[in-house]
């Protein structure tokens, strides 16, 4: 599984997190900002299945940062820090 895939899961399991934690989530969306100290510990091979766990470190005025990490079989395999804003839909 390439690596940018399994960021991009780790940025959306994290909006969701996030979203459904914030008041009228349905009027707000997520800008992702930043990526900082990802680490692919070892590849993702079709048949894999992928646990994507991610922690809310940090939200203070609109800004969140997550800890994600991704498992198969219980081992670490990659994990990174995101940083995102949230930010109100056009027209809300």
């Amino acid at each position: 599984m390439p690596a940018v895939l399994i960021l991009e899961s780790m940025a959306q399991a994290g909006a969701f997190l996030v979203l459904n934690n914030v008041p009228e989530p349905l009027k707000k969306n997520m800008l992702f900002s930043s990526i900082t100290d990802s680490k692919f510990r070892a590849p993702i091979v079709p048949g894999d299945q992928v646990k994507i766990k991610m922690q809310l470190a940090k939200i203070r005025l609109g800004a969140v940062k997550l800890v994600g990490k991704a498992f198969v079989d219980d081992k670490l395999v990659a994990e990174a820090n995101l940083m995102a804003n949230i930010v109100n839909r056009a027209g809300s």
